[in-house]
């Protein structure tokens, strides 16, 4: 009788224990699915991102006109993960890229902002940079906007994009298409050998500051371009803006003052674009996008530079815009666009 007792204690023990191990796994197993992208939830079966494929499609499909109201909601407060896996969804449950799908349905800027937000990062710019390159009119903001604001892996994906669409490297495009010292900074920046970690190093700071100096002060007619290619491209953005700093307090002259009295044209503008961004991320795409949107309302730039805000945060530019030029974007957008496109725009910022 006790040794079955002692069987019945046992068994009850190992039920125990398998059920623990059971519990500890699904949880583990949910944690794991948790961590996981959208793309491999979606391989697993665990797919967050069907039901808002579905939303686009019905909404695409509506009896009367396309539901662009229901388009704004669902592809708002989405990561750049979240909207590569709806894309891939669609594409697996209706045989059509949600892409050209879009621009089958819908019109105007609202198409193109749309569109512009669903694709990914480094093929939009990729389009963006060709499009210039052989554009009527030579826009080097263009340029500057998105080769200065990508990080090396970034940069460097952009530049694979390119080669894969259009057969050819961004470098021999840019051999090709610019000119001068513009060529050699692009160029430069298309390295990708911008240092990569924050760390200040202040007295390194002071010998750079010293070098900008000399290019521009040393006894020879012209000033040193090289000099400033390598340190506006190859310093991390702290480094580059305690180089900036330094280089007033030794010498009593702003940085940008220096280029404007020593450079010109699109290299002029090209390092103060550099210096403007080392001093402040936000306060430069604000700039941007607020002179986007004065009365002869540049809708290009102002996409370009919504898709740009979204690493940095759309409120953070929101806040710099009302900072630096005391007037609400919110109000802008009222003010200057209307229809399904002013509705995103306010739904993207007002997140």
């Amino acid at each position: 009788m006790a040794q079955t007792s002692s069987s019945v204690v046992v068994a009850r023990i190992n039920i125990w224990i398998i059920f623990t191990w059971i519990i500890f796994g699904l949880v583990n197993f949910s944690h794991g699915v948790a961590q996981l992208s959208n793309l491999e939830s979606c391989a697993l079966g665990f797919c967050p991102q069907r039901t808002y494929a579905k939303a686009i499609h019905f909404a695409l499909i509506a009896d009367v006109k396309v539901n662009e109201s229901a388009i704004i909601s669902t592809i708002t407060n989405k990561t750049a993960d979240d909207l590569e896996a709806i894309s891939v969804v669609y594409k697996s449950l209706y045989g059509e890229s949600l892409i050209n799908e879009l621009r089958d349905y819908l019109t105007g800027k609202f198409e193109e902002l749309v569109a512009a937000l669903i694709s990914k990062d480094y093929e939009f710019y990729a389009k963006e940079i060709h499009h210039s390159l052989r554009g009527n009119s030579d826009d080097e903001n263009v340029l500057i906007d998105i080769l200065l604001t990508q990080e090396n892996e970034k940069l460097s994906a952009l530049k694979q994009a390119y080669a894969i669409q259009y057969l050819t490297s961004l470098e021999e495009e840019f051999e090709k298409h610019t000119i001068g010292n513009f060529k050699k900074l692009i160029l430069k920046l298309l390295e990708c050998k911008r240092d990569k970690y924050e760390e200040i190093n202040y007295s390194h700071a002071e010998n750079d500051a010293r070098k900008l100096y000399h290019a521009v002060n040393a006894q020879h007619e012209e000033a040193n371009y090289d000099e400033f290619i390598g340190v506006m491209s190859c310093l991390n953005w702290p480094q580059l803006r305690q180089t900036i700093m330094k280089y007033y307090t030794l010498f009593g002259e702003s940085i940008e003052t220096v280029i404007k009295n020593n450079y010109s044209g699109d290299f002029a503008r090209g390092l103060l674009a550099i210096a403007e961004y080392a001093k402040s991320k936000d306060s430069f795409i604000a700039q941007r996008l607020y002179q986007s949107l004065q009365d002869d309302i540049d809708h290009h730039s102002l996409i370009r530079l919504i898709i740009i805000s979204k690493n940095i945060g759309h409120n953070y530019i929101k806040e710099a815009i009302l900072l630096r030029q005391h007037v609400s974007l919110i109000h802008l957008i009222l003010e200057r666009t209307n229809g399904s496109y002013e509705k995103l725009l306010l739904s993207l910022f007002e997140e």
